[in-house]
């Protein structure tokens, strides 16, 4: 895995700050920025699937906004039907927990702590591949989409977990750089975090 440039390859390029700043400013627009953005970034994933280097992808572009915004609201869905399965599981730990608590409340609060951790993993292990076949796809398939990321996890799915391991601190590092830059450099921050993604 190549961390740098995943990082870099948005800004790289000729006007690649730029090209940064206009999709943080899409970003920022309330409900529909971020859905464009995720349509935005499946484009860059195609583009730089098609490019060995993994280096040139289209600059966005507000011509096609609408364009991004119908491409990513897939993916918004898919992440939000995952969203609504992990709030489903959170709760059912939690009343897990609390009816072994009844009985016994040590064993409670093990089952509820194991349950809520598990949700969370198990979700979050899905969730990535699932919204990116969404992206890829252009459509909310989630049978399709649930088979490509049991793919992903036997195919690749330690490489998967390393690069997970290792892009947490990465994110973490590049957060507190942009909060460090009087709290707004947190949204290029976190749209280019979305991007190396």
């Amino acid at each position: 895995m190549r961390y740098g440039l995943a990082l870099t390859y948005v800004t790289s390029r000729v006007g690649g700050f730029t090209n940064l700043l206009i999709i943080t400013l899409c970003h920022l627009i309330p409900v529909v920025g971020p859905i464009a953005t995720m349509g935005y970034r499946a484009e860059v994933s195609q583009a730089l699937l098609r490019d060995r280097e993994r280096r040139r992808h289209p600059k966005f572009d507000f011509d096609r906004f609408g364009k991004y915004l119908n491409r990513g609201v897939w993916a918004f869905l898919q992440g939000l039907l995952m969203g609504v399965i992990l709030a489903v599981c959170v709760v059912l730990s939690a009343v897990l927990g609390i009816a072994v608590a009844t009985v016994q409340a040590e064993a409670g609060m093990v089952v509820g702590i194991v349950g809520y951790t598990v949700s969370i993993l198990a979700v979050t292990a899905l969730a990535a591949p699932m919204q990116f076949h969404a992206e890829l796809s252009n459509k909310f398939d989630f049978v399709g989409s649930l088979k490509f990321a049991w793919s992903a996890w036997t195919t690749v799915g330690l490489q998967m977990f390393l690069t997970w391991l290792v892009f947490i601190p990465i994110s973490m590092i590049v957060a507190i750089a942009g909060l460090l830059l009087c709290f707004v450099g947190i949204y290029p921050a976190s749209v280019l975090l979305q991007m190396a993604s």
